[in-house]
């Protein structure tokens, strides 16, 4: 399958979440790039007990935070 850039103007971001098997130790990473696939911010998380599906929806929350921080308005998220 492998990467496919956004559009020109446009970052493309992905997310990942996941959690060790006795649910104690989750953490999350992603990755913003351009569309001439330099990268542009990234981040990785530790945070503690919580489930996949919380672990995935605190990446996406953290990819929105920095492209907001760093006012990217046209994103594309996938996880």
């Amino acid at each position: 399958m492998g990467w496919k850039p956004p559009n020109s103007y446009w970052i493309k971001a992905n997310a990942d979440g996941s959690v060790k098997n006795d649910g104690y130790m989750a953490a999350c990473r992603g990755v913003l790039r351009n569309s001439q696939d330099f990268w542009v911010a990234g981040f990785v998380r530790n945070l503690g007990a919580c489930s996949v599906l919380m672990a995935e929806l605190h990446g996406i929350a953290i990819i929105l935070q920095i492209a907001w921080d760093n006012n990217i308005r046209k994103i594309c998220v996938g996880i």
